[in-house]
């Protein structure tokens, strides 16, 4: 009866264990947001499902799927205490292995880049192969350069320029990610913040004429009297 009660024990720990690796299926994950690109390499964790930042030394990793990140490159996931790596959903520390250690039983690969392709960008991941050259670092760099080249080639209509009156700005004409040419040109538009809107103290306002809010006569006309 007590070998089954050890044994039983022994299995839920292993149970147990085996789960704490055990990554969530890639449509129930939800990526952190990359708002602002990476100073450094982007990392794919090692479910295979996001795209990070990759996490720098004595940085932290790993937690539930991976959601803190996954470590830089000739750096591991290891665990806070001790010298093995970090089992999810722990969180670790990205950092480099004990001397003589440096051989872990786990080593995930994260290299990638992107290269064009007959007008496409081509892109590759998780490659161990650090040697391989890309053209571009991530897909972001490498379509913004694919529509540089694409719109060389490409004339857009001629833009007169428009001078706007005293009272008025011109705005910045829209031209969406992927085309070359403005979808929404410039236009003069009033600039409240030009009005003069009171008088000196002591005088009274007298409108003349209320604004239009249309470029020069964007601004109430008046008159300060004693």
């Amino acid at each position: 009866m007590r070998f089954k009660c050890i044994l039983l024990t022994f299995l839920f720990f292993m149970i147990q264990s085996s789960r704490a690796n055990i990554c969530s299926p890639c449509n129930e994950t939800t990526c952190p947001p990359i708002l602002f690109g990476c100073g450094s390499y982007r990392a794919i964790d090692p479910c295979g499902c996001c795209e990070h930042c990759a996490r720098g030394n004595m940085e932290p990793c790993g937690g539930k799927n991976w959601e803190i990140g996954y470590c830089n490159r000739d750096l591991q996931c290891m665990a806070i205490t001790g010298k093995g790596l970090v089992q999810i959903p722990m969180i670790g520390i990205c950092k480099a292995p004990p001397e003589g250690e440096d051989e872990l039983p786990e080593k995930f690969c994260f290299h990638g880049g992107c290269d064009i392709i007959e007008e496409k960008c081509v892109c590759e991941s998780k490659l161990c192969d650090y040697t391989r050259k890309f053209q571009f670092s991530d897909i972001t760099e490498c379509n913004k350069a694919r529509v540089k080249q694409y719109c060389a080639n490409v004339t857009c209509p001629e833009v007169k320029p428009i001078p706007c009156p005293s009272d008025s700005e011109l705005t910045s004409p829209y031209t969406p990610q992927g085309d070359c040419c403005p979808k929404v040109p410039s236009f003069c538009t009033c600039d409240f913040q030009r009005c003069n809107k009171s008088c000196p103290n002591g005088r009274r306002k007298i409108i003349i004429r209320e604004s239009e809010a249309v470029p020069g006569r964007c601004c109430d006309k008046f008159l300060c009297l004693l």
